[in-house]
This record gives structure tokens, sequence and C-alpha cells, in this order.
């Protein structure tokens, strides 16, 4: 049975050109079409966003689709598909959860974005001021800076893990360096606060 759901595209690479906008939406039509087959149920799939796609030097193109409760990402729940040059779906990985809405405790969190940072400073015994910068009202991800703590804005986001709502706070990307007790650690470091 074919499901048709609402299904938000957010794709992260340079604008996206238009191949690799079909492509992303032959992903996703795929994953409409086969869900069932997958042990997925019609809700797990809901609002999946496409977080990233390229295609390699051999023509085959990748797809990474995340899975979302109520608008939220589910941390780590990515699905890869890849696509032949001809278009033909290759294989697809999946690490959707099964019946997702019956597996959230929660939707609410212990602790602010703030508070995380915070306690990420304390474990590292740096005493920081923490400054709200923007947030970003597509992504959901709002950006601090902590000057004792990061040389560069520290994004954060709210996701779920499976069963628990968690925040977690992507210290790093990879152009930025963190700095801790006067050491420059490595810039693909990056923080998951659970609470």
């Amino acid at each position: 049975m074919k499901i048709f759901t609402s299904l938000l595209f957010s794709i992260f690479l340079s604008a996206g050109t238009m191949a690799q906008s079909q492509i992303s939406s032959k992903a996703v039509q795929h994953l409409s079409d086969s869900y069932e087959q997958i042990g997925l149920e019609a809700s797990d799939i809901e609002n999946v966003i496409v977080d990233h796609a390229y295609t390699d030097d051999k023509g085959i193109s990748f797809i990474y689709l995340v899975q979302t409760h109520e608008g939220v990402p589910v941390y780590n729940a990515i699905m890869t598909i890849a696509i032949s040059k001809k278009g033909k779906v290759m294989t697809t990985a999946n690490r959707f959860i099964h019946d997702l809405k019956s597996k959230v405790a929660s939707t609410d969190t212990n602790v602010s974005a703030v508070e995380a940072i915070q306690n990420v400073a304390k474990h590292f015994n740096i005493e920081t001021t923490v400054s709200a910068l923007r947030t970003d009202n597509k992504t959901g991800v709002s950006y601090f800076s902590a000057n004792e703590l990061a040389i560069s804005e520290i994004p954060v986001s709210f996701k779920y893990e499976a069963a628990t709502p968690i925040l977690i706070a992507n210290s790093l990307w990879p152009s930025a360096f963190f700095i801790l007790n006067s050491r420059i650690y490595d810039p693909n470091f990056f923080f998951i606060i659970i609470f």
C-alpha cells in the first residue's frame, strides 16, 4: 500500500542542484513505497528529513534520511539509500526505529541548552559565561558563545535518542577548534549531553 506522507526536505549541501533534488525525491518515494517491507509503520516515516546527499565519482548517489518525532530529529535514526546513475535503488541501510511513537517517553527535557553547555564546562573545570547568539528557525539549532570554552559558536539542538529526549550540544564542526585547559583538542570532537 502506498502512503503519501508529508515529507520535509532539508538538504544541507550547497543549495542543491535540480538533479540532486530529484534523486532525494526518488529516495523519499522509495521509502514511502517500501516502508512496510523494511518493518516500519506509516507514522515512522512522517516528516522524514533529507539530511544530506551526494553523488560519488561513479555516479552513485547516497541519500541520508533522518527519522523525526513531531518534527524533532531522532539521534542516529538514519536511513541511507543508494541510487545508481540510471536511477535504480541499489541498496537501503536502515536504522529507523520501528513504532517510534510508542517509544517516546516524554517530549520534555530536564535541562536547557545553556545548562547543557555549562555542564560541559563544569566537567572540564572551566568557568565560563554562556551567551545566546541566535536561533536558526529552519533547522531549530540555537547558537551560543562561551569564550572560555570554545573559540567558535556552539550549535545546540534538541534530539531524541530512542525513548529518552536528550540535548545534543554539537560543540564542534570540522572547521572549529575547542580549547580545553589551554590545549587544542580534535576539531571533529563533539559532546552528547544526556539528561
